[in-house]
């Protein structure tokens, strides 16, 4: 997940001050999500005062080509309720959180635990599971409301966030969520692996950060646009940009390694896996783009039909 900011350069009333990054301007806030493919499938914008956390599960149900099974995201992007609804969508969420040994594990009462205390970590909390209990029916109906799309996450959690974090629904998704954030933080502080494939991911969304201020800098890097319509086309189009010269970069990595003499490929392979197709300074960015039909034909330089029907068996080590 991604949070560029920008400028609106119009009075909008989807913009609004933050100064923290628009000093005395107005501004808005791309939400965007990121693959382990590199791939920008899903984005929205809304005001910059907006928390970016209840649109998380818009943007994970969005994707119906490639389901997601794992989410990571920075410290800011978690809460309660999202560890609570992605687990009742089968995907994990898997934050990255800052000082995590501060965080507050919780339990059921009846369960022994230790005076975690003497081990530095914060004192154990108890979950009301009765709230749970008692909106379990209710949580459940939510989830298919979600998976069918009849609501958006981000319409539902704003309507409950109204009600002054008082409303049982919010009450029992909070319960529930800090049962599933103690089991993560249990796996969080004991699996380095897990630990390292999230900042892997993490740093995957700060390239991109910088990928998206080089594709937009028309308008001074700026929404020239009012309407909350507009300005998601504007934040499409760069997303399409962007997924442009990614699929181009795959493309011409495949064919170089397709191309490659066989005794080398292996080494041509290792390279590639420690690349990442998010690149362009080979491309002009600031020339023509050209849609038309003339310049659009014959413009594929890959055989693509060939780069599926590759099958690279590996050349055999040399016996001793």
């Amino acid at each position: 997940m991604r949070y560029p900011k920008y400028y609106v350069a119009v009075n909008s009333i989807h913009a609004t001050y933050s100064n923290k990054y628009f000093g005395q301007e107005k501004g808005i806030v791309s939400h965007g999500f990121l693959d382990d493919r590199h791939r920008l499938f899903y984005s929205t914008t809304f005001s910059s005062s907006e928390r970016e956390a209840p649109y998380l599960v818009d943007g994970l149900l969005h994707n119906d080509v490639v389901e997601s099974t794992i989410h990571s995201t920075d410290t800011h992007g978690f809460t309660e309720v999202n560890f609570a609804l992605t687990a009742l969508l089968g995907i994990e969420f898997a934050s990255r959180i800052q000082s995590f040994q501060d965080q507050h594990f919780y339990a059921y009462a009846g369960m022994d635990v230790p005076d975690l205390t003497a081990y530095g970590l914060a004192p154990v909390k108890y979950i009301d599971h009765t709230l749970i209990e008692a909106q379990w029916d209710t949580l459940l109906r939510l989830v298919v409301s979600l998976k069918q799309k009849h609501v958006t996450a981000s319409t539902l959690l704003r309507r409950l966030n109204s009600y002054s974090q008082q409303h049982p629904v919010y009450l029992a998704l909070r319960e529930l969520g800090w049962v599933v954030r103690t089991k993560f933080l249990l796996r969080y502080m004991d699996n380095q692996s897990l630990r390292k494939r999230i900042d892997d991911q993490l740093d995957k969304l700060e390239s991109t950060h910088t990928f998206t201020r080089a594709v937009f800098y028309g308008q001074n890097g700026q929404v020239p646009h009012a309407g909350k319509e507009e300005q998601q086309l504007a934040d499409a189009c760069k997303r399409l940009v962007q997924n442009t010269i990614v699929c181009w970069n795959c493309l011409y990595l495949n064919q170089y390694l397709f191309q490659a003499p066989a005794a080398e490929r292996q080494s041509v392979a290792d390279a590639i896996a420690v690349s990442s197709p998010v690149s362009w300074q080979h491309i002009n960015l600031h020339g023509e783009f050209d849609f038309s039909d003339d310049a659009l034909k014959d413009s594929l330089r890959f055989d693509i039909e060939a780069l599926f029907a590759f099958n690279w068996e590996q050349t055999p080590a040399p016996s001793d």
